[in-house]
């Protein structure tokens, strides 16, 4: 391999990098903000977080379509018990208590 040759590798290293960050990770979330608008217009409801019983008396949470409001405050509560579970576990990180 010549000086040359590494160069050219080295000049190309970028113009790959923001060729896998547009086809990695930008061709993902344009697909689910496509679907997620193509379901909007069919139904006029969004997804949701919400909590569910199963026919065995258990609860889970799943995904639902339900009225752009509810859909919105469900994400939020989602985001905020994601948020604490975080918190939760990076202090028992630090405190060298984890399960």
């Amino acid at each position: 391999m010549t000086r040359q040759d590494t160069w050219t590798q080295i000049k190309a290293a970028p113009v790959d990098g923001l060729h896998g960050l547009l086809g990695g990770l930008l061709g993902p979330m344009l697909a689910l903000g496509g679907a997620m608008g193509l379901l909007y217009i069919l139904t006029r409801q969004l997804p949701a977080v919400q909590e569910v019983i199963h026919s065995d008396g258990t609860r889970r949470k799943a995904l639902v379509l339900a009225a752009q409001p509810k859909a919105r405050a469900s994400w939020a509560r989602f985001a905020g018990d994601l948020r604490a579970a975080m918190l939760e576990l990076r202090a028992r990180r630090s405190a060298g208590t984890e399960r």
